[in-house]
């Protein structure tokens, strides 16, 4: 499995926009948001996979919010175009303000050993632009983490293969970041040419640094150890963004079609009748994305379907053919041929 970065948690407000433009924004104004109660202060709340939409709040202003499972949602099911947004919210800063950002990078190759850091935590051969730091172990594996929850930059490192219960090598080194340090990091990365890793590494090797000992009075001046020296250079050599997104598959489809679309859908044909439904879909999109490609190649088509049960009508209808001839030509005569 291949290493990949991805980003993980992205929340922001506006007062100059309302809900429905911020799902358009997300591409996302074709879903069925579930209205439920807001949070933080926000008395309401449109509701999708782990994305809420918060507003009618004393802040006069909309909450958006995307934890983990909610970006791979907006993947998903919106257009999963972090870049345009980006764009769109540090084109103007009275319209937008950043309030949270995630970057994870999943390490699937053995670029980190969590025995090894957590070694060196202990011994506290390191350098981090935090005072603060712990370590937890258990069960769900082992966790290390630089900063505090609260503040504006947070680094934790952490075997996410035990955390899921999943075998293989699987650490995921993470960056939390608040306002403007959630906000310099989108203005960085969309100048370093969207290029993820470049301004990833760069974080993390600004605040972070596993080093080994020297008699150089200034601790960042130390020499990195050779693992942490191989992670941010063995990293750094992954340019390509991937987006995991959620796996699509034919339940997904069907929640969709029939939870999401369905009344809609059921209308449209009430009103337009069964053909023009079926022509206008066909017209607008003659081709099908690779998501929904790949669902099709995996479960076939109805016409697919349709030839493949016709089929095995005509070989049952011949078997049933062949076996009544052979009936025939076994049983006796009822009746004397009186000739």
């Amino acid at each position: 499995m291949e290493n990949f970065y991805l980003f993980d948690w992205v929340s922001f407000t506006t007062k100059k926009h309302d809900p429905s433009e911020i799902q358009e924004l997300l591409g996302m104004d074709h879903i069925s948001w579930e209205k439920i109660n807001g949070a933080q202060g926000y008395k309401d709340r449109d509701y999708f996979d782990k994305i809420s939409i918060h507003y009618n709040g004393n802040y006069e202003s909309v909450w958006c919010e995307m934890s983990g499972q909610g970006c791979r949602a907006f993947e998903t099911y919106g257009n999963g175009d972090y870049n345009a947004l980006f764009k769109e919210l540090t084109k103007n800063e009275d319209e937008y303000n950043v309030t949270r950002l995630d970057i994870a990078f999943d390490d699937h190759t053995g670029l980190l050993d969590i025995s090894s850091l957590l070694g060196d935590t202990i011994s506290e051969n390191f350098v981090s632009r935090s005072g603060e730091y712990m370590y937890t172990g258990g069960s769900r594996g082992i966790s290390i983490q630089h900063g505090r929850k609260v503040s504006n930059t947070l680094i934790r490192i952490y075997d996410k293969a035990a955390e899921q219960r999943k075998q293989g090598h699987w650490i995921r080194t993470e960056v939390q970041l608040r306002k403007e340090n959630a906000y310099n990091f989108i203005l960085r990365y969309l100048e370093d040419n969207e290029s993820i890793s470049k301004t990833f590494l760069g974080v993390v090797n600004n605040y972070l640094r596993y080093i080994e000992p020297s008699s150089d009075s200034n601790r960042w001046r130390h020499p990195m150890t050779p693992y942490w020296g191989n992670f941010i250079n063995g990293a750094s050599k992954i340019k390509l963004y991937k987006k995991p997104g959620v796996e699509y598959n034919m339940g997904n489809l069907e929640n969709f079609v029939i939870k999401q679309a369905g009344q809609a859908s059921m209308a449209y044909i009430k009103i337009m009748g069964e053909q023009a439904y079926k022509q206008n879909i066909v017209e607008h999109y003659p081709e099908l994305n690779e998501k929904y490609k790949r669902l099709v190649e995996k479960h076939g088509t109805a016409e697919q379907w349709q030839r493949h049960r016709e089929s095995k009508k005509e070989i049952k209808y011949a078997q049933i053919e062949r076996e009544g001839i052979q009936n025939e030509e076994e049983q006796p005569e009822m009746y004397p041929d009186f000739r």
